[in-house]
C-alpha cells in the first residue's frame, strides 16, 4: 500500500489577531518509497498546517499553553493522516477549532502526547478503486 512519510520540523505560535490563538506546524512530506534513497531530497516537500482555537473553546478546555500545544499537535497530526489517506493534502492546511465543532471536554490527554519533531510518521494513502488505463 502506498504511503507518505511526514516529519514535523517545528512549531510557532502566531500573533493573536483576536478571537483565539493560532499555532503553525511545519513538516516535511515525501512518498515513503523515496525514504533513505539517494534521490530522497529531490522529492521532499515542506508544508505547514495552522491550527486555530477560538478563545471560548480554549477557556472551556482550560489548558496551560504547553498542554494546549500538545493537544493542537495531536489535532494537526490526525488531520494530516486523514488528508494523506484521502489524497487531498494541500501545501497549507488550516484547522479551526470552535465551540460548535469541537467537544466541550478536550478529547485528548495532553499528558499522553509527545510533540515529536524529527520523528517520521508513516501515513497510508487510500488506493482509488478501478483501473488506470493511460487513455484520455
Amino acid at each position: 500500500m502506498p504511503s507518505k512519510t511526514v516529519i514535523f520540523q517545528s512549531s510557532e505560535w502566531l500573533p493573536n489577531l483576536g478571537g483565539g490563538n493560532r499555532i503553525l506546524f511545519k513538516y516535511s512530506i515525501v512518498d515513503t518509497a523515496f525514504v533513505n534513497q539517494v534521490d530522497e531530497a529531490s522529492h521532499i516537500n515542506i508544508n505547514d498546517v495552522t491550527v486555530k482555537i477560538t478563545y471560548s473553546q480554549e477557556v472551556m478546555w482550560n489548558l496551560e499553553k504547553a498542554k494546549l500545544e500538545k493537544v493542537l499537535f495531536e489535532y494537526a497530526k490526525r488531520h494530516l493522516a486523514f488528508k494523506v489517506e484521502q489524497n487531498s493534502l494541500t501545501q497549507h492546511e488550516h484547522i479551526d477549532l470552535q465551540t460548535f465543532t469541537t467537544p466541550k471536554i478536550c478529547p485528548y490527554d495532553p499528558n499522553k502526547i509527545t510533540i515529536s519533531f524529527g520523528k517520521p510518521f508513516k501515513f497510508p494513502v487510500k488506493r482509488s478503486f478501478g483501473f488506470q488505463t493511460g487513455r484520455s
